[in-house]
């Protein structure tokens, strides 16, 4: 939906763009982004692999995910799932991770 912006510096309105504000996040990007990033969640056993190869501590990564080392433990047993904002920030931070653990 093209939709007409008013330029805060007194110029003639723009005409193009989306609804959504070109500042602004797409609401419905960041939500498939979320759910894809949850779909490529690795094996526990790959996800291990992948942190452990980045020399990370599973302490270290709780910190940066918010959550409790048993948790980083659980996931990487695959006796629980990271679920939600967890699973696709957990994913996210082993993609990141395998990239640079292994650039191509």
């Amino acid at each position: 939906m093209v939709v007409t912006r008013q330029p805060s510096n007194g110029q003639p309105p723009v005409q193009g763009g989306t609804l959504f504000s070109d500042h602004a996040p797409d609401p419905m990007h960041a939500v498939l982004e979320e759910v894809r990033m949850a779909r490529s969640l690795p094996s526990p056993k790959m996800a291990r692999a992948i942190r452990e190869a980045a020399q990370l501590s599973q302490d270290r990564v709780a910190d940066a995910l918010g959550v409790s080392r048993v948790c980083v433990s659980r996931w990487e047993l695959g006796l629980r799932k990271p679920r939600r904002k967890n699973r696709a920030a957990w994913a996210a931070l082993l993609a990141a991770l395998s990239a640079q653990v292994n650039p191509s």
